[in-house]
């Protein structure tokens, strides 16, 4: 398997988002249960035709497959182990929350998440005895910026 996020590898991490069997994905998307295995496992990459089907059965659009592949989520890194993940009910209030939203807004949401992740990453750091990329308070204001543009 590739050390590095792939298209099999952002294929996955959707379908595991929305909690899909492999079955189910590959029928609705024509191909085989082993086809989609060897692709989400990087042994095979999938025809132009065959990624737009497998995008579709997943409701995803083709770019954010590539997205998630030039800013993988940790999830994507074949080096992370796969933790916690949110229930259903939580994905679901996210989602409906986040649509309910306008554009500009929805980029403030974005932003604020970004933050506390790097947030978290911080203090992550600092548990285990690393030096922070960045200045926690820089942080931490920048978090603030984000939520009085958001109100």
């Amino acid at each position: 398997m590739s050390q590095h996020p792939h298209i099999g590898a952002a294929l996955r991490y959707v379908r595991h988002t929305l909690r899909l069997k492999i079955e189910m994905v590959a029928q609705d998307a024509r191909c085989t249960p082993s086809n989609l295995s060897r692709i989400e496992n990087g042994r095979q990459n999938p025809s132009i035709p065959l990624l737009q089907n497998l995008a579709k059965a997943l409701q995803t659009p083709v770019s954010r497959l590539f997205t998630l592949i030039e800013a993988p989520p940790a999830s994507l890194d074949p080096s992370v182990p796969d933790t916690a993940t949110l229930g259903d009910r939580e994905w679901l209030e996210l989602r409906q929350r986040l649509e309910m939203l306008s554009p500009e807004r929805r980029e403030k949401a974005m932003q604020t998440l970004y933050f506390l992740y790097h947030e978290q990453l911080q203090d992550q750091h600092a548990e285990g005895g690393g030096s922070p990329q960045r200045d926690p308070a820089a942080m931490h204001e920048a978090l603030a910026s984000a939520r009085r543009k958001v109100a």
